[in-house]
């Protein structure tokens, strides 16, 4: 019976000390939170005053803080990333997939048919058409490499 109550006051002093553990971190949390809001004011005080003391320009400028501030808690996941089928996305950013979409000038050595030569010229071409086409070639020449 002894061993029992023993172990009962031993289990009643880990509870209290558990519990004053528990008051410690709480209390911390709390004095750590106020020390950031404290923080927070000091720092809204100070931009306040400095504004007031500027032009009326400064003053519009904080409206545009405030304002990108507002559009910020507006934009949403979805409204920054959309789910897209591979097509869709294809489409969309082929860049990705078979380089640049966009008209160059480029100068080249090209084969002349009236001479019969190779002669330097500039040419316009689409990187990426190129690519698709060269592309194809290469798998050709693969397919009957591999049979």
């Amino acid at each position: 019976m002894k061993k029992n109550l023993n172990l009962t006051k031993k289990t009643q002093k880990k509870r209290k000390q558990d519990s004053d553990t528990e008051e410690d971190e709480d209390s911390f949390s709390e004095s750590l939170s106020e020390s950031f809001s404290e923080i927070n004011n000091k720092k809204e005080a100070k931009s306040k005053g400095k504004s007031n003391g500027k032009s009326k320009g400064k003053v519009k400028d904080n409206d545009k803080e405030k304002t990108k501030e507002n559009s910020k808690e507006t934009n949403t996941v979805e409204s920054i990333y959309q789910k897209k089928t591979q097509i869709e996305h294809i489409l969309l950013r082929p860049d990705t997939y078979i380089g640049s979409v966009d008209k160059i000038e480029e100068k080249m050595w090209v084969l002349d048919d009236t001479n019969q030569t190779f002669v330097s010229k500039t040419i316009s071409y689409v990187p990426g058409l190129y690519k698709i086409f060269d592309e194809i070639l290469v798998n050709a020449i693969d397919n009957i490499q591999s049979k």
